[in-house]
């Protein structure tokens, strides 16, 4: 009960911070589709991500999610990792080239990597958490609707810490 009240109370202050910042400059948003290699606690995969980004002000507000999974060449490992993510943070740069960064909390799920033990075998587990997560990407803007970039992203949590580097592209009305 507890933490559902903690990240209620988050998730309100963030959403309320944004309509009383008082807006005067550029509003814009982006959505951000990226693919990447997810580098677990004890295992590696692929994945992707879906970012959602309000601009205004220099500063980011956003929404994400990742899914990951692991490769295995060889066996059956059934490692899987998923994030939604409310994150806070801003971008300095000129009107070419960005570096964000941003940080914020995130429900974590997905299932842990089986494990041999000196006298057994620990099973594969399924978890639910909440982590905390950092993002920092640097950015091209092409156009005034498009960029290219790089993200490395990373959720610390006590399950199942990762680590996501990627490449994105940005859609939508990114600067003036």
């Amino acid at each position: 009960m507890r933490w559902t009240a903690r990240i209620l109370l988050t998730v309100t202050a963030i959403l309320t911070y944004v309509p009383l910042n008082g807006q005067t400059e550029f509003k814009g948003y982006a959505f951000n589709p990226k693919a990447g290699l997810c580098v677990g606690k004890n295992w590696w995969g692929f994945g992707a991500g879906l970012e959602f980004n309000l601009i205004t002000n220099q500063s980011l507000f956003s929404f994400d999610v990742y899914l990951c999974h692991d490769f295995s060449l060889f066996g059956d490992s059934n490692v899987k990792f998923r994030q939604l993510g409310i994150l806070f943070g801003k971008y300095i740069g000129t009107r070419q080239l960005r570096l964000q960064y941003e940080g914020g909390i995130a429900p974590t799920w997905g299932t842990k990597k089986g494990y041999y033990t000196d006298t057994d075998y620990v099973e594969e587990e399924d978890y639910l958490t909440i982590g905390l997560t950092a993002k920092i990407g640097l950015k091209v803007l092409l156009s005034p609707s498009v960029s290219f970039g790089a993200d490395i992203q990373g959720n610390l949590n006590p399950k199942n810490p990762m680590f996501f580097p990627s490449v994105s592209i940005e859609i939508g009305r990114l600067k003036e």
